[in-house]
């Protein structure tokens, strides 16, 4: 069902545009003088002022044209624009009628309704007199619900008026159209809804008393709802001013003329600058390759006073329990998966076992050829890191040659553009000198505008007061209209608000009408399901109890599973704990072999064969390195040394001494380390065996 109010609207912003409606809306006929309280944004209503850039009289296919291809009317499908197509045409074609029924309309409502809504007014009027048999009565009862009862009580009196209808206005019509016509076409249809119509006024009439609320009186003054602030307030209106102030010329600034002495400090600072940049670049290339060198002890000691030696720092002795194992709090999913792994090296341990017992294969040939590829691995490895730090210091020496390129590039770049920078200041300069001129004459021209600018400005002022006081004189009078219509609306609501408390005192009291309830009495509604208050107690107490028994199974239930996985859990930590063990003994044992071996002369695997074709590379790129610094050197008239090849600094003796210390410590720490493996080198939980082998290791038939 199409929404006959939304196409009512849509009706009423056509008749707006069009030549004959749009100026029976206003009392001057050029602009609006207000908007209805209630309007829709989405329809602009009456409230449209007149464009002067187009023609004034249009037909009516191009105002369709117009409306349809705008926002408001591109969502509207082909019947909706079929029904505007043809009120605005009917309108037009009996525009005479519907103003003889309209200023009736106006006339006996005594002016109470707005002029802006002469098109809404027009639109249903249209609708009831001429369309009447076509769109029903119904459809034409929802669109008078739709809207407030201030506006459609007074059209469905008048309109429905058997009397008017039938006599004055029926006379006027038969002075313009013909008489049959009138008859059979307009007045017969409105007569024969007549009785319907008497239900519809009532009906309106009940919901404008309904909708009104009793005001109660409390003894205090209603709290007034304050705006909020969504928008800036409006500056504040400049006053007329008292007195002509005289047109005092200003004297030319002396920057003008002379310049703010801005460039030339900016000049001194990019100086400045520039010689502490220059400073910082020497001191950089005189100590590149500055480095630590150690002076002879006399000469040092010659050179400088005797230094007291720093004193020690006393540290804190090894805490005695640092070897001790502590133990690891394994968590459930750690256990598991070391249970896991325990369980799968054992299967895998055992077909190993199976296989060598079946003469498949045996370990100790792999073995001697796994450590003989791991030695080659490491020694050509060594000699990859070796050949990599050769060619990055090749790369490094290519490097500071193309720097050196590069600088003297950009010192010629830099002569260059400084006499270019020289020969564009001396231009800039005279330009800034012409331009200053230029300036200097339309500063003088300007003010010689200022006289003429002020007379502007009086006159301006002088409108601005007329008009002013204009709008003052017309907000009075609108202002005196609006409280004339208030005062009559006051005592119209002052009249509904003493019917509705008459007819509150004839309605009994709240509490006054007491029903009693039986507990055990159904609903009587024929339904299987039908249990009385007591009966539905009792059924929710029994289910609480079940469902309470339910709950102590399952938590027992729960209690007992709880206890057997936590002695599964401990089971299995048994074992891993002895599994470590095992491993832990294992790799003692295995650490002294490989000692014993160490010291042995015929022991152990042959050590692997040089790599000729890599250490002729390598010797290759020492020489081409060698020669590339002999050259940078004397190039920069250095001493050359052999590699590496560096420019010294000394220290003091005191600190030579601390590094003497130092390398005294790291020495006695790597003997330490090389005399034996710590007992605690082996005691974490991922097996790890100090070889860098992590995870599990199959020897001998036995899983470590």
């Amino acid at each position: 069902m199409p929404n006959y109010k939304s196409l009512v609207e849509h009706a009423r912003a056509l008749l707006s545009q069009h030549h004959d409606f749009a100026r029976r809306s206003y009392n001057t006929g050029v602009v609006a003088v207000h908007y209805a309280k209630g309007s829709s944004a989405a329809f602009p209503g009456d409230a449209v002022e007149l464009d002067n850039a187009r023609p004034v009289v249009r037909t009516e296919e191009e105002l369709l044209e117009e409306y349809f291809s705008g926002t408001a009317g591109s969502a509207l499908d082909e019947t909706d624009k079929t029904f505007l197509a043809e009120v605005l045409n009917g309108c037009a074609r009996h525009r005479l009628a519907l103003e003889v029924a309209l200023n009736a309309f106006y006339v006996q409502t005594g002016e109470r309704l707005l002029r802006h809504e002469y098109n809404l007014y027009a639109v249903l009027f249209y609708l009831t007199l001429f369309r009447l048999a076509d769109l029903t009565f119904s459809r034409l009862r929802t669109i008078l619900l739709s809207y407030p009862p201030a506006n459609a009580v007074p059209f469905a009196r008048f309109v429905f008026d058997k009397d008017r209808i039938t006599g004055m206005l029926q006379d006027r019509w038969n002075l313009l159209l013909d008489a049959d016509w009138v008859q059979e076409n307009i007045v017969e249809p409105v007569v024969s809804c007549l009785e319907p119509a008497s239900e519809l006024i009532a009906e309106l009439d009940n919901k404008a008393a309904v909708g009104m609320v009793v005001k109660r009186d409390c003894g205090k003054q209603p709290t007034e709802q304050a705006p909020f602030m969504l928008t800036k307030p409006k500056p504040r209106r400049i006053p007329a001013p008292n007195e002509i102030v005289p047109n005092v010329a200003r004297p030319v600034p002396r920057s003008v003329y002379k310049g703010t002495g801005e460039r030339e400090a900016l000049e001194k600072t990019k100086a400045d600058n520039r010689a502490k940049l220059k400073e910082a670049y020497a001191r950089s290339d005189a100590n590149q390759f500055a480095v630590v060198h150690r002076k002879p002890a006399v000469a040092a000691r010659a050179a400088s006073p005797p230094v007291p030696p720093r004193p020690r720092i006393q540290h804190r002795p090894v805490p005695s329990n640092l070897r001790e194992v502590i133990p690891v709090k394994l968590t459930t999913t750690a256990i598991l998966r070391e249970d896991a792994l325990v369980r799968k090296q054992k299967q895998e341990q055992l077909a190993w076992l199976n296989e060598v017992e079946m003469g498949l294969k045996d370990g100790g040939e792999f073995r001697q050829w796994r450590d003989g590829g791991r030695a080659k691995e490491e020694s050509d490895k060594k000699l990859e890191m070796e050949r990599r730090r050769l060619e990055i210091q090749l790369i490094h020496e290519d490097a500071f040659e193309a720097k050196q390129e590069l600088l003297k590039e950009n010192r010629e770049r830099a002569a260059k553009i400084l006499a270019e920078r020289i020969t564009l200041r001396a231009a800039g300069e005279s330009e800034r000198k012409e331009q200053e001129e230029e300036n200097r004459k339309r500063v003088e021209e300007i003010q010689g505008m200022a006289e003429e600018i002020q007379q502007a400005k009086l006159k301006v002022t002088e409108n601005n007061l007329r008009i002013a006081a204009e709008i003052t004189q017309q907000t009075k009078q609108l202002r005196e209209q609006a409280i004339a219509e208030q005062a009559a609306e006051h005592a119209r609501k002052a009249e509904l608000i003493a019917e509705i408390r008459q007819l509150e005192r004839s309605i009994p009291s709240v509490g006054t009408i007491v029903k009693l309830v039986d507990p055990t009495e159904t609903s009587n509604l024929g339904l299987l399901s039908e249990m009385s208050v007591a009966e539905l107690q009792e059924r929710l107490l029994h289910a609480r109890v079940q469902v309470a028994e339910d709950e102590e199974r399952r938590r027992e239930e729960i209690g007992l599973e709880r206890k057997e996985r936590v002695e599964m859990i401990g089971r299995r930590l048994r074992e891993i704990e002895i599994q470590r063990n095992e491993r832990r003994r294992r790799r003692r044992k295995r650490a002294g072999n490989e000692r014993a071996s160490d010291t042995q002369t015929g022991s152990g695997l042959s050590s692997p064969t040089p790599n000729l074709e890599a250490t002729s590379a390598l010797d290759w790129l020492r020489e081409k390195l060698q020669a590339k610094r002999t050259a940078r050197l004397n190039a920069q008239q250095l001493p050359v040394r052999k590699s590496p090849t560096r420019i010294v600094a000394t220290l003091p003796p005191s600190e030579w001494s601390e590094l003497d210390v130092a390398e005294r410590n790291h020495h006695a720490r790597l003997r330490r380390r090389n005399e034996g493996p710590s007992e605690y080198s082996g005691s974490g939980d991922s097996g790890d065996d100090g070889n860098g082998s992590q995870g599990w290791e199959a020897e001998q038939g036995v899983v470590l």
